[in-house]
């Protein structure tokens, strides 16, 4: 029986360990986007609001999981194929096909129950953010320039979600800053792939962009995305030498080094460069310190 147990409890591990990959753990930080409506409005210091915010967040988590799982079930055959994705908890056999959909019905369910008892207008965006990723996974990730729209659209109501909960006016500067921004960095993770000439020989919707016709995407984006920001500042703020306005330097600073990074073949992950990019940190933490500061 000991013998039972020892070897069982490291296979327990790598189970757990297994779920954690498949679920995506790691790609929750897109989900903070929940916070910024209320952040913005100085109301996280409220219990009742911060409590809502991170229920949203929460049903951000289980919908984005549930997503993954699909779209791993979904892509089987060519993760298998691929020299990255085919160690995948799925891809590997890991995890079996018909688990990881129980799983995803069960992700689904919580939170849109919980998204049902928080507010209905919480469980519109869980409905249309649900829907439009898997409107990604099924046709959009495999028609040039609908992939970066969906993705833009999921960036957008995550922030839209943070409202909803908590019930909290939402600027359509704000919104506008957020789906730009979205885009700068769809638009780069797409260049990133491109440019990957391994990536554009297993995946023929790569073959169909230019990527030059990118770079104009993300460098108009993120210019459109500084105006909209400046524009809300001002307005949110006492002006533009307010806080709020001197945030938009290194809001500037971080946009442009993502660019930057995506143009050398790094922008793939933007959330794993936020953990590794020392620049990239600098600008964001001063960024977020100016934009609290200021609210």
């Amino acid at each position: 029986m000991p013998q039972a147990s020892t070897v069982s409890a490291p296979l327990a591990v790598a189970d757990a360990r297994a779920w954690v990959r498949a679920l995506r753990c790691r790609e929750w930080s897109k989900n903070l986007l929940v916070l910024a409506i209320p952040a913005a409005a100085a109301a996280l210091g409220h219990t009742v609001v911060a409590g809502r915010a991170a229920l949203a967040l929460m049903i951000l988590c289980l919908l984005s999981s549930a997503v993954y799982l699909i779209d791993d079930v979904v892509d089987l055959d060519e993760d298998r194929s691929d020299p990255v994705r085919r160690l995948h908890p799925i891809a590997a056999g890991t995890i079996e096909p018909a688990e990881a959909m129980i799983a995803a019905g069960g992700c689904l369910f919580v939170a849109l129950i919980s998204a049902a008892v928080v507010d209905l207008r919480l469980l519109i965006v869980a409905l249309l953010y649900a829907s439009l990723n898997l409107i990604h996974t099924g046709w959009a990730s495999r028609v040039p320039l609908a992939d970066l729209s969906t993705v833009a659209g999921c960036f957008l109501l995550r922030t839209l979600a943070g409202g909803a909960a908590t019930g909290i006016p939402i600027s359509p500067w704000l919104v506008a800053v957020v789906a730009l921004a979205a885009l700068v960095v769809a638009a780069g993770k797409r260049y990133t792939s491109v440019i990957d000439a391994a990536a554009r020989n297993q995946h023929a919707v790569l073959r169909s962009y230019d990527p030059q016709a990118l770079r104009r995407i993300g460098c108009v984006a993120c210019g459109a995305a500084l105006i909209a920001y400046a524009v809300w500042a001002i307005q949110s703020g006492a002006g533009a030498v307010s806080l709020r306005g001197l945030s938009l330097m290194p809001f500037a600073a971080a946009l442009i080094r993502y660019l930057t990074l995506a143009d050398r073949g790094e922008g793939k992950a933007p959330e794993r460069l936020l953990l590794t990019d020392r620049p990239l940190q600098l600008a964001a933490a001063l960024w977020l310190g100016l934009f609290l500061a200021g609210a």
